[in-house]
């Protein structure tokens, strides 16, 4: 919030391979949790993102590898 009125503007949040540090209930509440805006998630194991999620992101693949 203080970054969004410093810069009125919505920032971009970038998770780098965050699952692979999280169990399954951690990522859960993190992609629960997510604040409103633009997110890019990058990872090597798309599987793990809840069908849920999947289906409302768009999910770029890169070398074959699905993140």
């Amino acid at each position: 919030v203080w970054l969004e009125a410093q810069l009125e503007a919505k920032p971009i949040l970038l998770l780098d391979d965050v699952f692979s540090e999280l169990d399954e209930h951690r990522r859960d509440a993190l992609l629960t949790n997510l604040p409103k805006g633009q997110t890019i998630i990058t990872t090597p194991q798309a599987d793990v993102l809840p069908k849920s999620f999947a289906s409302n992101a768009a999910i770029l693949t890169i070398g074959g590898t699905r993140v």
